[in-house]
């Protein structure tokens, strides 16, 4: 939240005039606007570019561990077998177990990489709704961050000079 206070403190001072009672007119819009264009771009563009690449991470470490553990259920049969003797039941049920568990874990992260295709098609009132709730609740907590303020925040200075 402090970045949006940042953001329309900076705005409040760049964006005056003697027209507008020291930018208060123009300062609260631009920053809804620039927090709506930036949650859009966020959640359509570069969460699900984001997400994916983690997910491929995900998926190559998850192989990884999988091969590290088949290593030692390897390493744990071959002792069995320089002292002659059969692996027990477990040992094989351990590799299986572990087999298992790697491909179940792989197909969930695909399916998972698959759906985040879904974020690009978000429907821009859900965004729009997000950021309204936002934006309520940056304004609601403005006065505990901003005590200069003189506890009216943003929206509700907007309000008052906008509807008198």
């Amino acid at each position: 939240m402090t970045a949006l206070d940042s953001l329309y403190a900076w705005l409040f001072t760049t964006l005056s005039s003697p027209l507008d009672d020291g930018g208060s007119l123009f300062a609260f819009p631009v920053t809804a606007i620039g927090v709506l264009l930036a949650a859009r771009t966020a959640l359509r563009l570069v969460l699900p570019v984001l997400l994916r690449y983690v997910l491929m991470l995900a998926d190559a470490v998850t192989v990884l561990i999988g091969v590290l553990l088949l290593g030692v259920d390897f390493l744990l049969a071959s002792l069995f077998r320089l002292c002659r003797l059969r692996p027990p039941a477990i040992v094989y049920g351990l590799g299986d177990t572990l087999v298992t568990a790697t491909r179940a874990a792989q197909s969930s992260l695909t399916m998972l990489r698959t759906r985040t295709v879904r974020l690009r098609g978000l429907s821009g009132g859900l965004i729009l709704l997000l950021v309204l709730a936002l934006v309520w609740w940056w304004d609601s907590g403005y006065c505990g961050r901003v005590p200069s303020a003189g506890c009216t925040g943003p929206m509700s200075a907007w309000l008052q000079l906008v509807m008198p």
